[in-house]
This record gives C-alpha cells, sequence and structure tokens, in this order.
C-alpha cells in the first residue's frame, strides 16, 4: 500500500521491550521484528526509519505518545537515560551499513518533566554520540516537540547529518486544513 501511493520510506515505531528485557538486559530475540520490517522494506524498495516510540520510564510528560500514559520518569531516573543509550548503542552497532535503514529517530515527541535535571538537548547529545561512535553514516531523526526552535541549531550542537521532525495537530480541533496551515506558519514563524 505504501508503494502504490508512490512513496518510498516507512517509518517504523517500536517500544523500548521490543530491544531489552524489564532488566536492561538485550533480549535474545531483540532484533527479529526489526529484521523482519527491513527485509521487506529491501523487497518492496522501501527505506525504513527506525523510530524510538517509548522508552524505560517514558519520555513524553506522561502522555500515550512516550508509550507509558503517566509516567515521564527518563528524565529524572539516570538507569533508564543507560538503558535507552544502551538500545541505541545496539541499533547503531546492528544496522551501520545497512542501506535500507534510512535512519535512527531517536525519541517520539519527547517533553521533560518539570523536574528534569537534563535537557532535551542534553539527552540527544548523549545519544547522538553514541550512535555516531557506532554508525557515521545514517541519518539521525531529532523530534523537535512542540517548536523546531525547541533544539537550536545543529551546528550549534556540534550535530551533523541529523533531521528535526515535529509533529503537527489541529490543536484548535477545527479540524480543517487551514487550521493546520496555520499550527504550521506559527512554528515557522
Amino acid at each position: 500500500n505504501i508503494c502504490a501511493l508512490g512513496l518510498n520510506m516507512v517509518r517504523v515505531p517500536f517500544f523500548w521491550t521490543e530491544i531489552l528485557d524489564i532488566n536492561g538486559n538485550i533480549r535474545a530475540d531483540a532484533f527479529g521484528h526489526l529484521d523482519w520490517v527491513i527485509k521487506e522494506g529491501k523487497k518492496r524498495g522501501l527505506y525504513v526509519l527506525l523510530d524510538l516510540h517509548g522508552t524505560p520510564g517514558g519520555h513524553s510528560n506522561g502522555w500515550l505518545s512516550g508509550g507509558h500514559t503517566g509516567s515521564n520518569e527518563l528524565w529524572t531516573n539516570e538507569e533508564y537515560q543507560k538503558m535507552t543509550v544502551k538500545i541505541w548503542e545496539a541499533l547503531a552497532e546492528r544496522y551501520k551499513g545497512e542501506p535500507t535503514v534510512c535512519g535512527y529517530g531517536l525519541l517520539n515527541e519527547p517533553v521533560p518533566s518539570e523536574d528534569s535535571p537534563i535537557s532535551v538537548v542534553e539527552l540527544y547529545d548523549k545519544l547522538y554520540d553514541v550512535v555516531r561512535e557506532k554508525d557515521k553514516e545514517h541519518l539521525i531523526v531529532m523530534g523537535a516537540f512542540y517548536n523546531f526552535d525547541t533544539l537550536g541549531s545543529p551546528k550549534e550542537n556540534g550535530w551533523t547529518n541529523v533531521m528535526y521532525e515535529t509533529h503537527h495537530y489541529d490543536t484548535d480541533n477545527k479540524a480543517s486544513e487551514q487550521a493546520q496551515i496555520n499550527f504550521v506558519a506559527g512554528q515557522l514563524g
């Protein structure tokens, strides 16, 4: 269906327990599902963007977009941060050189808790460094949530071959194309 629409890439969201067990160890079958998706993408001429949609402890102010409703502990729990680093280290090691993988989406819609001792940029620095240590080629996608200016300039942060993504929602609940245009214009504005 994706190919029939004339598209050539699929963003594949996955939850942290796909890679790690509950104790933070790499699962014996950690890459089975992602390998299958990549193999199927390759057969169809589709690029695959691996998107960590849910981290240990949650990372989106308790919203469902972080995989944990009512939990946002990634920002205040160093063990959860280490586990998230471990996930990206393993993925970058496994998929470096894999041409079907177009990139890595480090976090879906990150929103730190108010008491977070680290910022989004500081956590992205850690994740960026561990990915680049293993894989210097693949695109790294960073969620600039809510606005493009959330992360600052990639150059200022020392990041290369990165892309910022934002997710635009109809925040005034008018469900119209113009509402979305207005929202995006406000983000760029």
